[in-house]
């Protein structure tokens, strides 16, 4: 191309060159692909966990790529993502992120205040991950948190691939 000179490429589909849709664009200009990876869970059941224990009862909203098994989730495909976390405790304590079974951070905690039946523990981060490596939180201490099986359950977990 010259200098200046604009180009144009008028396609609907790019496919690999294996021939596999990789991406499409709508006659709106909206990009989606098939491959995307993700995951989002909702809280299932009112559970106490002892510290230590990961956390479990969570029910799959909907999932491409990730999969979820006794509250430990494992990608298919490298990169970074997008984590969070949203749960309601009554107790004050926190709840521990875990790659491969090793602890990175904490993050969250739920402070009771005065007069309080339930606290919010949330956190959103990225953070890079290999093909199956596996995720999960933990409890820190002894903490109750909520949940139920149909659409008043307060909390979830989620995981999209960003990058």
């Amino acid at each position: 191309c010259e200098a200046g000179m604009a180009s144009i490429l008028n396609v609907d589909q790019i496919n690999n060159a294996a021939g596999t849709t990789a991406l499409t664009i709508d006659s709106s200009g909206i990009i989606s692909t098939s491959q995307l990876q993700y995951i989002t869970l909702l809280r299932n059941a009112e559970v106490t966990y002892s510290a230590g224990a990961t956390i479990v009862d969570w029910r799959l909203a909907d999932s491409n790529g990730i999969t979820e098994s006794s509250g430990v989730c494992t990608v298919s495909v490298a990169g970074v993502y997008l984590i969070s976390i949203s749960v309601i405790s009554s107790t004050t304590q926190g709840i521990e992120f875990y790659v491969n079974g090793t602890k990175q951070f904490r993050p969250g905690y739920s402070g009771m205040g005065s007069g309080e039946a339930w606290s919010t523990v949330a956190n959103c981060f990225a953070w890079s991950l290999s093909a199956s490596d596996t995720v999960e939180f933990k409890a820190q201490g002894s903490m109750t948190i909520y949940g139920a099986s149909d659409n008043t359950a307060v909390g979830s977990w989620s995981m999209v691939k960003i990058g």
